[in-house]
């Protein structure tokens, strides 16, 4: 049964979960499985080989995908199922007539500084492969920035044992960047029309690519904003501000700052002057903010 939007609140987490499904089936040799999401809350499982049924149930989670895999090859399939909360995937197989749950090894103890959960399940290459983002000491829940582990796992004599760990320091997507900037003040050091004042705006450029150009305060030597400028999913590059005084037939340059830190404070708009020399035209007082959050649920595996 589909539905299209259902919230599910356990272990003080609300997840939200769309277009997913209620129950699940599945086959493969000798086995075939049923698993429902119930109202409730908990999971049931029913798993059928050779005409034998077997019962299991989970509290407090939400199943999003099923798969049966015979990793160690026996001929019994284990029944993976990966859930959207910690601890990301419960795994059964057959013993007698028994449903017997696989535990999952933790992390070794060499990565445990940088663990703190978050794991994320698939079966890949006739290995099971935890995933989980990988923290500074220093970082806050949401911001792990060094990057994620990666632990293959193959299933032996009953129980899942290390083969492979791997860190992925970057990847596309991985990360998102959303940057505030606030330009509190533009002040210049003389006037560029000679009758009136000038009619000051800006662009935000990053690396040459335009990101946001400003309004035009008019008539003013020193311009003051209050709006905050937001660039969503900002590639981190060179940050420029450059500043202008709109003219009817051509705009005038005024100057420009480059911002390698992205800290707010005064900076002094500066150009080059014909002798090649660097020419102060003025002061921009900034107000910066970068939000990197971590895409964990962006390349989810379930």
């Amino acid at each position: 049964m589909n539905y299209s939007l259902r919230l599910i609140i356990f272990l003080g987490l609300m997840v939200s979960i769309q277009a997913g499904e209620q129950e699940f089936k599945g086959s493969r040799d000798r086995m075939q499985y049923l698993v429902q999401n119930e109202i409730t809350g908990s999971v049931r499982i029913q798993v059928t080989i050779d005409g034998v049924v077997l019962t299991s149930t989970i509290d407090k989670t939400v199943v999003s995908k099923c798969q049966l895999s015979d990793l160690d090859e026996d001929g019994f399939p284990e029944l993976y199922l990966f859930v959207v909360a910690d601890p990301g995937m419960y795994a059964y197989e057959i013993e007698g007539q028994v449903l017997k749950r696989i535990i999952e090894p933790f992390p070794p103890v060499d990565l445990l500084p940088y663990y703190r959960g978050r794991d994320r399940f698939e079966l890949k290459n006739d290995n099971l492969v935890r995933h989980f983002p990988a923290y500074a000491e220093l970082d806050g829940d949401d911001n792990p920035s060094l990057g994620r582990y990666s632990i293959a796992y193959k299933f032996m004599n009953n129980s899942l044992v290390t083969e492979k760990v791997e860190l992925q320091e970057s990847e596309p997507g991985l990360y998102s960047h959303r940057l505030e900037i606030r330009v509190e003040s533009i002040e210049l050091n003389s006037l560029h029309d000679e009758m009136t004042k000038s009619d000051i705006y800006f662009r935000i450029m990053s690396d040459d690519r335009h990101l946001i150009t400003s309004p035009i305060t008019p008539d003013q030597q020193v311009a003051v904003y209050d709006t905050t400028f937001i660039i969503k999913d900002y590639e981190k590059g060179l940050l420029r501000i450059d500043v202008y005084d709109s003219d009817v037939f051509s705009d005038d340059y005024i100057g420009s700052i480059k911002l390698a830190d992205l800290k707010s404070g005064k900076y002094n708009l500066t150009t080059g002057s014909p002798d090649g020399s660097t020419v102060v035209t003025g002061r921009i007082n900034l107000d910066i903010k970068l939000q990197t959050s971590y895409n964990w649920m962006k390349g989810d595996f379930r």
